[in-house]
């Protein structure tokens, strides 16, 4: 997963402004709700996005974690003024548990991390970093595949997008993403697995309230002259919600 995305470095900006992404922001507001004074953990940070959204949103204090070191240079490359004193990146393997400083958190978000997982094992891991990371009564927010339609068919240009099986992996399946961005399309590897694999993966870790919602259109004109129908035929993505007791 690095090494992909030391590759992709700051490109990774213009696959995030194809319009399939613009669902992600009111999906995820929707179900993160205030972070107002909040310390917040941002997995799988790429470059920064979710990061200073929750920092302009009223967060205390906000880490990023990334494996990428290009991802990380460039998500700190993007801070400036008093959000400076409030978010800080750093690179780490999200998928092994790790402590991360300033921890445990009230938030921890993680968008597009557990879709990195190839096996059970794995997923566990990441789980468990979740875990350890998350202050007891603190909320777990993420957006991964839509793990309640399996993956058998390529999902052909899609609102700027196309993604298809490579091949079956134990109950789920690698796919590859092409994003048909300029001056060169952005590609990269990642897992889709069914709900169940993820819920199972949860409760070893300790988690619990496991939850899925459906994503939401942005609130614009698109939303009433029928841009996303298409799209909702088949959503990309499911927001996924959990605990800690």
């Amino acid at each position: 997963m690095a090494t992909q995305y030391d590759t992709i470095g700051s490109r990774y900006k213009a696959f995030k402004l194809r319009p399939v992404n613009d669902i992600e922001q009111p999906s995820v507001l929707k179900r993160l709700g205030s972070v107002q004074d909040l310390t917040c953990l941002d997995l799988a940070c790429g470059l920064g996005h979710w990061s200073r959204l929750m920092a302009r949103n009223g967060a205390r204090k906000v880490v990023g974690v990334d494996i990428s070191e290009k991802m990380v240079k460039s998500a700190n490359d993007q801070l400036s003024g008093d959000m400076s004193s409030t978010v800080t990146y750093e690179v780490g393997d999200c998928s092994k548990p790790s402590v991360v400083v300033g921890g445990p958190f009230d938030v921890v978000f993680a968008g597009w991390l557990l879709n990195y997982a190839p096996d059970y094992e794995t997923m566990v891991g990441m789980w468990r970093n979740i875990y350890i990371n998350l202050k007891p009564g603190g909320r777990f927010v993420s957006i991964t595949p839509n793990t309640h339609c399996p993956m058998y068919e390529p999902i052909d240009d899609y609102y700027g997008v196309a993604v298809w099986p490579v091949e079956q992996v134990g109950e789920g399946w690698k796919c590859h993403l092409k994003a048909y961005t300029e001056p060169e399309p952005v590609e990269f590897n990642m897992y889709h697995f069914l709900h169940g694999f993820y819920e199972r993966a949860a409760a070893e870790a300790g988690m619990t309230e496991v939850r899925w919602f459906p994503p939401v259109p942005p609130d614009d004109e698109r939303r009433e002259n029928g841009f996303w129908d298409v799209y909702f035929l088949r959503p990309h993505m499911n927001i996924l919600t959990a605990g800690r007791k």
